[in-house]
Protein backbone atom coordinates (compact mmCIF):
# COMPACT_ATOMS: atom_id res chain seq x y z
CA UNK A 1 0.00 0.00 0.00
CA UNK A 2 0.90 3.55 -0.72
CA UNK A 3 1.54 4.76 2.60
CA UNK A 4 4.41 2.49 3.89
CA UNK A 5 2.12 -0.17 4.37
CA UNK A 6 2.44 -1.63 1.30
CA UNK A 7 1.80 -5.39 0.78
CA UNK A 8 3.31 -8.31 -1.11
CA UNK A 9 2.87 -11.74 -1.80
CA UNK A 10 0.10 -14.10 -0.04
CA UNK A 11 -1.47 -16.94 -0.50
CA UNK A 12 -4.77 -18.30 -1.17
CA UNK A 13 -6.03 -22.16 -0.21
CA UNK A 14 -8.88 -24.67 -1.42
CA UNK A 15 -9.49 -25.24 2.40
CA UNK A 16 -10.44 -21.80 3.54
CA UNK A 17 -11.65 -20.63 7.13
CA UNK A 18 -15.86 -21.07 7.70
CA UNK A 19 -16.08 -17.55 8.13
CA UNK A 20 -14.41 -16.62 4.74
CA UNK A 21 -17.35 -16.77 2.07
CA UNK A 22 -15.88 -18.35 -1.22
CA UNK A 23 -16.89 -17.69 -4.84
CA UNK A 24 -15.78 -18.67 -7.71
CA UNK A 25 -13.68 -15.16 -8.28
CA UNK A 26 -10.33 -14.59 -7.36
CA UNK A 27 -9.07 -13.33 -4.24
CA UNK A 28 -7.56 -9.98 -4.35
CA UNK A 29 -3.88 -11.51 -3.79
CA UNK A 30 -4.25 -14.08 -6.71
CA UNK A 31 -3.63 -11.23 -8.92
CA UNK A 32 -2.12 -8.44 -7.66
CA UNK A 33 1.23 -9.82 -7.59
CA UNK A 34 2.46 -10.08 -11.48
CA UNK A 35 5.33 -8.67 -13.15
CA UNK A 36 4.25 -5.47 -12.17
CA UNK A 37 4.99 -5.70 -8.62
CA UNK A 38 9.10 -4.95 -8.97
CA UNK A 39 8.18 -1.65 -10.39
CA UNK A 40 5.08 -0.50 -8.24
CA UNK A 41 7.09 -0.87 -4.64
CA UNK A 42 10.04 -0.89 -6.88
CA UNK A 43 12.03 1.27 -3.39
CA UNK A 44 11.26 -2.39 -1.87
CA UNK A 45 14.94 -3.38 -3.06
CA UNK A 46 17.73 -5.06 -2.47
CA UNK A 47 19.16 -2.34 -0.28
CA UNK A 48 15.88 -2.51 1.63
CA UNK A 49 16.26 -5.79 2.04
CA UNK A 50 19.76 -5.81 3.61
CA UNK A 51 18.60 -3.14 6.37
CA UNK A 52 15.60 -5.07 7.21
CA UNK A 53 17.98 -8.25 7.33
CA UNK A 54 20.53 -6.78 9.89
CA UNK A 55 17.81 -6.02 11.80
CA UNK A 56 16.11 -9.20 12.44
CA UNK A 57 19.83 -10.48 13.10
CA UNK A 58 20.35 -8.49 15.66
CA UNK A 59 16.78 -8.47 17.58
CA UNK A 60 16.60 -12.36 17.02
CA UNK A 61 20.24 -13.37 17.68
CA UNK A 62 20.33 -15.32 13.90
CA UNK A 63 23.29 -16.67 13.24
CA UNK A 64 25.64 -18.06 10.50
CA UNK A 65 23.98 -22.08 9.60
CA UNK A 66 20.36 -21.13 10.98
CA UNK A 67 17.40 -21.93 8.98
CA UNK A 68 14.90 -19.27 8.73
CA UNK A 69 11.92 -19.09 6.44
CA UNK A 70 10.84 -15.80 4.66
CA UNK A 71 6.74 -15.95 4.72
CA UNK A 72 5.93 -14.05 1.15
CA UNK A 73 9.64 -13.67 -0.13
CA UNK A 74 8.29 -12.07 -3.15
CA UNK A 75 11.28 -11.39 -5.45
CA UNK A 76 13.71 -13.10 -3.19
CA UNK A 77 15.63 -9.78 -1.66
CA UNK A 78 15.70 -11.27 1.33
CA UNK A 79 16.84 -14.40 0.35
CA UNK A 80 19.75 -13.44 -1.19
CA UNK A 81 20.70 -11.06 1.96
CA UNK A 82 20.25 -13.98 4.17
CA UNK A 83 22.50 -15.64 2.23
CA UNK A 84 25.15 -13.37 2.13
CA UNK A 85 25.45 -13.47 5.83
CA UNK A 86 25.45 -17.88 5.86
CA UNK A 87 21.84 -18.12 6.60
CA UNK A 88 19.42 -20.58 5.00
CA UNK A 89 16.88 -18.30 4.00
CA UNK A 90 13.92 -20.14 2.53
CA UNK A 91 10.91 -18.39 0.94
CA UNK A 92 7.22 -19.30 0.12
CA UNK A 93 4.91 -17.31 -1.87
CA UNK A 94 2.20 -17.79 -4.46
CA UNK A 95 3.07 -15.55 -7.44
CA UNK A 96 4.18 -17.56 -9.77
CA UNK A 97 5.91 -14.52 -11.73
CA UNK A 98 8.04 -13.27 -8.18
CA UNK A 99 8.70 -17.18 -7.25
CA UNK A 100 10.70 -16.81 -10.64
CA UNK A 101 12.72 -14.38 -9.62
CA UNK A 102 13.04 -15.55 -6.23
CA UNK A 103 14.45 -18.90 -7.22
CA UNK A 104 17.75 -17.42 -8.59
CA UNK A 105 18.38 -16.35 -4.74
CA UNK A 106 17.30 -18.87 -2.75
CA UNK A 107 15.35 -22.07 -2.29
CA UNK A 108 11.63 -21.27 -2.48
CA UNK A 109 7.86 -23.20 -2.61
CA UNK A 110 4.38 -22.01 -4.06
CA UNK A 111 2.12 -22.45 -1.11
CA UNK A 112 -0.16 -21.10 1.26
CA UNK A 113 0.70 -19.21 4.37
CA UNK A 114 -1.75 -20.81 6.27
CA UNK A 115 -0.43 -24.53 5.25
CA UNK A 116 3.11 -24.40 4.66
CA UNK A 117 4.46 -27.46 2.98
CA UNK A 118 7.32 -27.23 5.12
CA UNK A 119 7.84 -29.43 8.28
CA UNK A 120 10.75 -26.91 9.96
CA UNK A 121 11.59 -26.75 12.62
CA UNK A 122 12.95 -23.61 11.78
CA UNK A 123 15.19 -21.26 13.52
CA UNK A 124 13.12 -17.98 12.65
CA UNK A 125 10.09 -17.42 10.51
CA UNK A 126 10.08 -14.05 8.90
CA UNK A 127 7.04 -11.75 7.53
CA UNK A 128 8.49 -8.37 5.67
CA UNK A 129 6.06 -5.61 4.01
CA UNK A 130 2.75 -6.14 5.81
CA UNK A 131 2.02 -9.69 4.06
CA UNK A 132 0.00 -10.09 7.13
CA UNK A 133 -3.62 -9.39 7.39
CA UNK A 134 -4.63 -10.60 3.62
CA UNK A 135 -7.52 -12.85 5.09
CA UNK A 136 -10.42 -12.66 7.78
CA UNK A 137 -9.76 -12.81 11.39
CA UNK A 138 -10.05 -16.47 11.58
CA UNK A 139 -7.87 -17.31 8.84
CA UNK A 140 -5.41 -14.78 9.74
CA UNK A 141 -5.09 -16.84 13.16
CA UNK A 142 -4.78 -19.82 11.41
CA UNK A 143 -1.33 -17.67 9.71
CA UNK A 144 -0.03 -17.28 13.20
CA UNK A 145 -0.71 -20.91 14.07
CA UNK A 146 1.00 -22.36 11.04
CA UNK A 147 3.92 -19.88 11.90
CA UNK A 148 4.31 -20.88 15.40
CA UNK A 149 4.09 -24.54 14.39
CA UNK A 150 6.98 -24.07 11.96
CA UNK A 151 9.13 -22.72 14.54
CA UNK A 152 11.26 -24.14 17.05
CA UNK A 153 10.84 -24.04 20.46
CA UNK A 154 12.37 -20.40 21.38
CA UNK A 155 12.55 -19.52 18.07
CA UNK A 156 11.94 -15.97 16.81
CA UNK A 157 9.35 -14.13 14.37
CA UNK A 158 9.15 -10.61 13.06
CA UNK A 159 6.38 -9.35 12.12
CA UNK A 160 6.94 -6.40 10.14
CA UNK A 161 3.66 -4.50 9.58
CA UNK A 162 2.06 -1.43 8.89
CA UNK A 163 1.12 1.65 11.80
CA UNK A 164 -2.60 1.67 12.15
CA UNK A 165 -2.60 4.94 13.68
CA UNK A 166 -0.06 6.72 10.92
CA UNK A 167 -2.41 5.03 8.56
CA UNK A 168 -5.94 6.92 9.50
CA UNK A 169 -3.44 10.00 9.62
CA UNK A 170 -1.89 10.27 6.70
CA UNK A 171 -3.54 7.80 3.81
CA UNK A 172 -3.60 9.61 0.85
CA UNK A 173 -6.67 9.19 -1.40
CA UNK A 174 -5.74 9.51 -4.53
CA UNK A 175 -2.32 9.75 -5.99
CA UNK A 176 -0.74 9.13 -9.54
CA UNK A 177 3.29 8.48 -10.62
CA UNK A 178 5.41 6.76 -13.20
CA UNK A 179 7.77 4.03 -13.18
CA UNK A 180 9.85 2.76 -16.49
CA UNK A 181 6.89 4.02 -18.08
CA UNK A 182 3.95 2.61 -16.41
CA UNK A 183 1.36 4.65 -15.38
CA UNK A 184 -0.01 4.04 -11.59
CA UNK A 185 -2.94 5.19 -9.87
CA UNK A 186 -3.36 4.33 -6.57
CA UNK A 187 -6.56 5.40 -4.36
CA UNK A 188 -7.16 4.50 -0.50
CA UNK A 189 -9.88 4.41 1.68
CA UNK A 190 -10.69 2.60 5.25
CA UNK A 191 -13.76 0.73 5.43
CA UNK A 192 -15.64 -1.98 7.85
CA UNK A 193 -15.95 -3.15 11.26
CA UNK A 194 -13.56 -4.85 11.62
CA UNK A 195 -11.70 -2.20 10.08
CA UNK A 196 -9.79 -2.70 6.66
CA UNK A 197 -7.72 -0.63 4.60
CA UNK A 198 -7.89 -0.80 0.66
CA UNK A 199 -6.12 0.62 -2.19
CA UNK A 200 -7.10 0.60 -5.93
CA UNK A 201 -4.27 0.14 -8.39
CA UNK A 202 -4.30 0.69 -11.90
CA UNK A 203 -0.84 0.08 -13.63
CA UNK A 204 -1.43 1.11 -17.39
CA UNK A 205 1.90 0.27 -19.55
CA UNK A 206 3.52 1.92 -22.74
CA UNK A 207 1.70 -0.71 -24.41
CA UNK A 208 0.05 -3.86 -23.57
CA UNK A 209 -3.42 -4.38 -20.82
CA UNK A 210 -3.79 -2.29 -18.57
CA UNK A 211 -3.93 -3.87 -14.88
CA UNK A 212 -6.30 -3.04 -12.49
CA UNK A 213 -6.91 -5.09 -8.79
CA UNK A 214 -7.75 -3.94 -5.17
CA UNK A 215 -5.66 -4.26 -2.21
CA UNK A 216 -7.30 -5.43 1.52
CA UNK A 217 -5.88 -5.54 4.60
CA UNK A 218 -6.92 -5.55 7.96
CA UNK A 219 -5.85 -3.07 10.57
CA UNK A 220 -4.91 -4.22 13.80
CA UNK A 221 -3.68 -2.05 16.41
CA UNK A 222 -0.74 -2.67 18.44
CA UNK A 223 -2.95 -4.72 21.37
CA UNK A 224 -4.97 -6.48 19.06
CA UNK A 225 -1.79 -7.90 17.23
CA UNK A 226 -0.30 -8.76 20.61
CA UNK A 227 -3.12 -10.69 21.88
CA UNK A 228 -3.36 -12.69 18.67
CA UNK A 229 0.23 -13.45 18.48
CA UNK A 230 0.24 -14.68 22.58
CA UNK A 231 -2.81 -16.91 21.41
CA UNK A 232 -0.57 -18.36 18.75
CA UNK A 233 2.05 -19.28 21.35
CA UNK A 234 4.04 -16.11 20.13
CA UNK A 235 5.38 -14.09 23.17
CA UNK A 236 6.05 -10.51 21.92
CA UNK A 237 9.44 -9.19 22.89
CA UNK A 238 9.35 -6.18 21.85
CA UNK A 239 7.98 -3.69 19.32
CA UNK A 240 9.65 -0.94 16.81
CA UNK A 241 8.93 1.93 15.03
CA UNK A 242 11.18 1.32 12.27
CA UNK A 243 14.28 -0.21 11.39
CA UNK A 244 17.23 1.94 12.62
CA UNK A 245 15.59 0.18 16.05
CA UNK A 246 13.73 2.87 17.64
CA UNK A 247 10.69 2.73 19.75
CA UNK A 248 7.31 2.06 18.15
CA UNK A 249 5.13 5.36 18.86
CA UNK A 250 1.69 6.03 17.11
CA UNK A 251 3.89 8.55 14.27
CA UNK A 252 6.05 5.67 13.52
CA UNK A 253 6.86 4.59 9.97
CA UNK A 254 6.24 1.07 10.97
CA UNK A 255 5.29 -1.29 13.59
CA UNK A 256 7.59 -3.75 13.65
CA UNK A 257 6.71 -7.18 16.13
CA UNK A 258 9.22 -9.17 17.13
CA UNK A 259 9.48 -12.03 20.15
CA UNK A 260 9.93 -16.00 19.92
CA UNK A 261 8.08 -18.69 20.03
CA UNK A 262 7.12 -19.85 24.02
CA UNK A 263 9.02 -23.16 25.05
CA UNK A 264 7.72 -25.51 27.50
CA UNK A 265 7.44 -24.78 30.93
CA UNK A 266 11.17 -25.74 32.53
CA UNK A 267 12.70 -25.43 28.78
CA UNK A 268 15.98 -23.65 28.49
CA UNK A 269 15.21 -22.14 25.68
CA UNK A 270 11.69 -20.15 27.17
CA UNK A 271 12.25 -17.07 27.08
CA UNK A 272 14.91 -15.31 25.07
CA UNK A 273 18.29 -16.64 24.57
CA UNK A 274 20.98 -16.25 26.26
CA UNK A 275 23.51 -13.49 25.31
CA UNK A 276 25.53 -15.76 22.88
CA UNK A 277 23.24 -19.24 23.30
CA UNK A 278 22.88 -19.61 18.99
CA UNK A 279 26.69 -19.29 18.29
CA UNK A 280 27.34 -22.42 20.85
CA UNK A 281 24.64 -24.31 20.63
CA UNK A 282 23.21 -23.48 16.89
CA UNK A 283 23.39 -27.53 16.07
CA UNK A 284 22.53 -29.02 19.63
CA UNK A 285 19.48 -29.82 21.42
CA UNK A 286 17.89 -32.14 19.21
CA UNK A 287 17.51 -29.58 16.24
CA UNK A 288 18.48 -30.75 12.26
CA UNK A 289 21.26 -28.96 11.01
CA UNK A 290 22.28 -28.53 7.13
CA UNK A 291 25.08 -26.42 5.83
CA UNK A 292 26.03 -25.89 2.17
CA UNK A 293 29.83 -25.38 2.16
CA UNK A 294 32.01 -24.00 -0.77
CA UNK A 295 35.25 -26.42 -1.16
CA UNK A 296 36.60 -24.91 -4.43
CA UNK A 297 37.06 -26.93 -7.25
CA UNK A 298 35.13 -26.27 -9.92
CA UNK A 299 32.43 -24.44 -7.74
CA UNK A 300 32.58 -27.38 -5.71
CA UNK A 301 29.51 -27.91 -2.90
CA UNK A 302 29.96 -30.04 0.08
CA UNK A 303 27.06 -30.44 2.83
CA UNK A 304 27.53 -31.35 6.00
CA UNK A 305 24.00 -31.85 8.28
CA UNK A 306 22.79 -34.22 11.03
CA UNK A 307 21.15 -33.53 14.82
CA UNK A 308 21.70 -34.03 18.43
CA UNK A 309 25.77 -33.68 17.62
CA UNK A 310 25.90 -35.88 14.90
CA UNK A 311 26.23 -35.41 11.17
CA UNK A 312 27.13 -36.78 8.07
CA UNK A 313 29.16 -35.14 5.56
CA UNK A 314 28.82 -35.11 1.06
CA UNK A 315 31.34 -35.24 -1.07
CA UNK A 316 34.21 -33.16 1.16
CA UNK A 317 36.49 -32.32 -1.59
CA UNK A 318 38.23 -29.67 0.83
CA UNK A 319 38.39 -32.07 4.53
CA UNK A 320 40.28 -29.26 6.16
CA UNK A 321 37.00 -27.04 5.56
CA UNK A 322 34.38 -29.53 6.63
CA UNK A 323 36.16 -30.85 9.53
CA UNK A 324 36.12 -26.73 10.42
CA UNK A 325 32.62 -26.57 10.34
CA UNK A 326 31.80 -29.20 12.22
CA UNK A 327 33.66 -28.45 14.70
CA UNK A 328 32.34 -24.69 15.09
CA UNK A 329 28.28 -26.51 14.66
CA UNK A 330 29.29 -28.55 17.56
CA UNK A 331 28.63 -32.23 15.99
CA UNK A 332 30.96 -35.40 15.69
CA UNK A 333 31.13 -37.09 11.55
CA UNK A 334 29.60 -40.16 11.85
CA UNK A 335 29.64 -40.68 7.83
CA UNK A 336 31.07 -39.28 4.73
CA UNK A 337 28.53 -40.07 1.42
CA UNK A 338 30.12 -39.63 -2.02
CA UNK A 339 26.83 -38.47 -4.61
CA UNK A 340 29.41 -40.32 -7.26
CA UNK A 341 32.95 -41.08 -7.43
CA UNK A 342 34.72 -38.07 -9.61
CA UNK A 343 37.69 -37.18 -7.91
CA UNK A 344 36.05 -33.54 -7.01
CA UNK A 345 33.52 -35.16 -5.43
CA UNK A 346 35.70 -38.00 -3.44
CA UNK A 347 39.09 -36.70 -3.62
CA UNK A 348 38.65 -35.23 0.18
CA UNK A 349 37.34 -38.97 1.58
CA UNK A 350 40.76 -40.24 3.07
CA UNK A 351 41.90 -37.27 4.58
CA UNK A 352 38.67 -36.72 6.17
CA UNK A 353 38.40 -40.36 7.08
CA UNK A 354 41.74 -40.12 8.92
CA UNK A 355 40.61 -37.14 10.93
CA UNK A 356 37.14 -38.83 11.91
CA UNK A 357 36.83 -41.95 11.68
CA UNK A 358 34.06 -41.58 10.12
CA UNK A 359 32.89 -44.55 7.44
CA UNK A 360 32.66 -43.59 3.78
CA UNK A 361 29.23 -44.95 1.99
CA UNK A 362 29.60 -45.18 -1.92
CA UNK A 363 27.82 -46.47 -4.38
CA UNK A 364 28.49 -50.00 -5.00
CA UNK A 365 29.53 -49.25 -8.68
CA UNK A 366 32.05 -46.69 -7.78
CA UNK A 367 35.90 -47.46 -8.75
CA UNK A 368 36.70 -45.84 -5.10
CA UNK A 369 37.56 -47.75 -1.52
CA UNK A 370 34.60 -47.94 0.75
CA UNK A 371 33.39 -48.85 4.27
CA UNK A 372 29.68 -49.40 3.24
CA UNK A 373 28.46 -50.09 -0.40
CA UNK A 374 25.09 -48.99 -1.48
CA UNK A 375 22.89 -49.69 -4.38
CA UNK A 376 20.02 -47.23 -3.35
CA UNK A 377 17.38 -47.55 -1.20
CA UNK A 378 19.54 -47.85 2.32
CA UNK A 379 18.26 -45.44 5.19
CA UNK A 380 21.37 -44.85 7.89
CA UNK A 381 20.20 -43.40 11.49
CA UNK A 382 21.77 -40.11 12.48
CA UNK A 383 20.77 -38.72 15.43
CA UNK A 384 17.50 -39.99 16.11
CA UNK A 385 16.80 -39.34 12.22
CA UNK A 386 17.50 -40.94 8.76
CA UNK A 387 18.99 -40.13 6.12
CA UNK A 388 18.12 -42.07 2.49
CA UNK A 389 20.17 -42.94 -0.55
CA UNK A 390 18.35 -42.71 -3.76
CA UNK A 391 19.92 -44.46 -7.07
CA UNK A 392 19.86 -41.84 -9.87
CA UNK A 393 22.46 -43.37 -12.53
CA UNK A 394 22.89 -41.11 -15.97
CA UNK A 395 26.06 -38.72 -14.96
CA UNK A 396 27.66 -41.81 -13.66
CA UNK A 397 26.37 -45.04 -13.07
CA UNK A 398 27.17 -45.10 -9.74
CA UNK A 399 25.61 -41.36 -9.28
CA UNK A 400 23.02 -41.33 -6.45
CA UNK A 401 21.30 -38.34 -4.56
CA UNK A 402 20.84 -38.40 -0.21
CA UNK A 403 17.55 -37.01 0.87
CA UNK A 404 17.68 -35.48 4.42
CA UNK A 405 14.82 -34.03 6.54
CA UNK A 406 13.17 -32.96 2.45
CA UNK A 407 16.22 -31.85 1.32
CA UNK A 408 18.09 -33.52 -1.44
CA UNK A 409 21.67 -33.40 -2.20
CA UNK A 410 22.00 -34.00 -5.77
CA UNK A 411 25.35 -34.07 -6.63
CA UNK A 412 25.82 -33.93 -10.40
CA UNK A 413 22.46 -35.51 -11.32
CA UNK A 414 20.60 -31.94 -10.86
CA UNK A 415 21.51 -28.52 -10.52
CA UNK A 416 19.43 -25.48 -10.31
CA UNK A 417 18.27 -24.77 -14.08
CA UNK A 418 20.51 -27.56 -15.81
CA UNK A 419 21.22 -31.13 -15.49
CA UNK A 420 24.58 -33.42 -15.09
CA UNK A 421 26.43 -34.29 -18.18
CA UNK A 422 26.08 -37.80 -19.87
CA UNK A 423 25.97 -38.86 -23.14
CA UNK A 424 23.29 -38.91 -25.35
CA UNK A 425 23.01 -42.45 -25.70
CA UNK A 426 22.64 -45.09 -22.25
CA UNK A 427 23.36 -42.12 -19.88
CA UNK A 428 20.74 -39.74 -21.05
CA UNK A 429 18.43 -42.13 -20.86
CA UNK A 430 19.21 -43.41 -16.97
CA UNK A 431 19.50 -39.40 -16.25
CA UNK A 432 15.73 -38.70 -17.77
CA UNK A 433 14.56 -41.73 -15.61
CA UNK A 434 16.35 -40.63 -12.77
CA UNK A 435 14.92 -37.01 -13.18
CA UNK A 436 11.06 -37.76 -13.53
CA UNK A 437 10.67 -41.18 -11.93
CA UNK A 438 13.08 -40.69 -8.37
CA UNK A 439 13.25 -36.54 -7.52
CA UNK A 440 10.50 -36.25 -9.65
CA UNK A 441 8.46 -38.54 -7.73
CA UNK A 442 9.12 -36.68 -4.40
CA UNK A 443 6.75 -33.84 -3.16
CA UNK A 444 7.56 -30.41 -4.85
CA UNK A 445 8.25 -28.54 -1.84
CA UNK A 446 11.48 -31.00 -1.47
CA UNK A 447 14.66 -28.71 -1.57
CA UNK A 448 17.56 -29.35 -4.12
CA UNK A 449 20.93 -28.97 -3.22
CA UNK A 450 23.46 -29.91 -6.07
CA UNK A 451 27.02 -30.36 -6.53
CA UNK A 452 28.29 -27.30 -7.91
CA UNK A 453 27.37 -23.50 -8.05
CA UNK A 454 26.56 -23.58 -12.07
CA UNK A 455 22.88 -22.88 -12.07
CA UNK A 456 21.17 -20.01 -11.62
CA UNK A 457 21.10 -20.20 -8.03
CA UNK A 458 22.81 -22.70 -5.41
CA UNK A 459 19.38 -23.96 -4.34
CA UNK A 460 16.13 -24.23 -5.36
CA UNK A 461 13.10 -26.83 -4.84
CA UNK A 462 11.37 -30.08 -6.56
CA UNK A 463 8.63 -28.45 -7.38
CA UNK A 464 10.47 -24.94 -9.23
CA UNK A 465 12.77 -27.10 -11.17
CA UNK A 466 9.93 -29.24 -12.66
CA UNK A 467 7.89 -25.61 -13.57
CA UNK A 468 11.26 -24.25 -14.82
CA UNK A 469 14.25 -26.50 -15.56
CA UNK A 470 14.21 -26.28 -19.50
CA UNK A 471 15.02 -30.22 -19.51
CA UNK A 472 12.60 -31.19 -17.08
CA UNK A 473 9.95 -29.02 -19.85
CA UNK A 474 11.01 -31.22 -22.11
CA UNK A 475 7.67 -33.70 -23.12
CA UNK A 476 9.81 -36.73 -23.93
CA UNK A 477 13.15 -38.77 -23.96
CA UNK A 478 13.67 -37.65 -27.04
CA UNK A 479 13.52 -34.30 -27.04
CA UNK A 480 15.34 -34.40 -23.48
CA UNK A 481 18.19 -35.42 -25.83
CA UNK A 482 17.92 -33.25 -28.65
CA UNK A 483 18.37 -30.19 -25.80
CA UNK A 484 21.23 -31.69 -24.92
CA UNK A 485 23.08 -32.40 -28.14
CA UNK A 486 22.09 -28.47 -28.73
CA UNK A 487 22.59 -27.16 -25.31
CA UNK A 488 25.61 -24.74 -26.08
CA UNK A 489 23.29 -22.97 -28.56
CA UNK A 490 20.56 -22.83 -26.19
CA UNK A 491 22.67 -21.18 -24.01
CA UNK A 492 23.41 -18.63 -25.81
CA UNK A 493 20.13 -18.32 -26.81
CA UNK A 494 19.01 -17.62 -23.59
CA UNK A 495 21.89 -16.24 -22.00
CA UNK A 496 22.48 -18.74 -19.50
CA UNK A 497 26.08 -19.32 -18.04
Amino acid sequence: MGFDGDTKGAFSHPHRPKETVVSDRPEWFEVAFGSHYVEVYARRDARAAWIEVDFARTHLGLEAGDRVLDLCCGPGHHLAALRACGIVGVGVDLSRELLRLASRRGPVARADMRQVPYAGPFTAVLSFFTSFGYFDDCGNELALAETSRLLSPGGGFLVDYLNPPLVRRTLAPDTSREVSGRAIRERRWIEGDPPRVFKEVEVTPPSGERVCYTESVRLYEEPELREMLCSAGLAVTGVHGDFDGSAYAPDSPRMIVVGRKSAPPGSALTGRRREGQAARRHWKGGRRMFMQISVGGDRNFAYLFGANGVAAAVDPLDPGQVERAARAAGVEIRYIVNTHGHYDHADGNDELKRRTGAAVVVHEAAAISKDIAVHGGERFELGGAEFEILATPGHTPDSVCVLWDGRLVTGDTLFVGKVGGTDLGEGARQEYESLHRVIGSLPDQTEVWPGHDVGVEPGSTVGLEKETNPFYLQPDLESFVALKRNWAEYKREHGIR
